[in-house]
């Protein structure tokens, strides 16, 4: 079966949320404040995500359950519901309550797992991962970086990372992500396109509480 949307029509991100969504970049960062729609575009990457790599396995990571259950599993429902109210197709083939797992009608999986207990994400193989608040997250930052990017060694044509969270000081992943930048800045001035190629895999979206 082939189905032709316009997912951005669908979803209806404003244009921080779309460049994050859309963004080919490997690891991808978006930085907003309190309200600023983060839960709403961390759904719609993974789904992106999903919809690009069929059969492949990827996750969606919380900082606990209770936060899974309350916030990231309603909004990544809400956006397979408007999936399938504009194109009448139930794009969900199956929900596996006891394993905290969906899987859409192209193959692929979508693991729900929280990280603070990063011992629950070290035996997944994944192609793709998106991750919520992890600034303020009780986990090593370091670890959970090692963690993710090990984690990442499935199959696709569209792998990558995604990460949303508010701010809470230059540390941990996101000054991982502010040093690519700066990385990436240095590596143009100098011209030094092997450096280029490096550092491009990182892209910061901002935004704030009013975007």
């Amino acid at each position: 079966m082939h189905v032709d949307c316009d997912l951005a029509d669908i979803w209806q991100p404003y244009d921080r949320q779309a460049r994050f969504i859309t963004t080919p970049a490997l690891y991808s960062l978006l930085l907003g404040g309190v309200g600023s729609g983060k839960s709403h575009a961390l759904s719609c990457w993974v789904l992106s995500r999903a919809l690009a790599n069929p059969g492949a396995e990827g996750a969606l990571l919380g900082r606990t359950v209770p936060e899974i259950r309350t916030i990231l599993l309603p909004h990544l429902m809400a956006r397979l519901d408007e999936l399938q109210q504009a194109t009448g197709v139930c794009w969900l083939k199956a929900y596996n309550k006891g394993d905290a797992c969906l899987t859409l009608i192209n193959g692929s999986k979508i693991l729900l797992r929280p990280y603070n207990r990063i011992a629950k994400v070290r035996s997944l193989t994944l192609t793709f991962a998106a991750a919520d608040e992890v600034a303020w997250s009780e986990a090593d930052p370091d670890e959970v970086w090692s963690v993710f990017t090990g984690r990442l060694r499935g199959k696709g044509p569209a792998p990558g990372l995604g990460f949303a969270t508010s701010p809470n000081g230059l540390h941990g992943i996101v000054k991982r992500f502010v040093e690519a930048q700066r990385s990436y800045a240095d590596a143009v001035k100098a011209r030094d396109l092997a450096a280029i190629a490096k550092w491009s895999a990182y892209q910061v979206t901002t935004t704030s509480s009013h975007g």
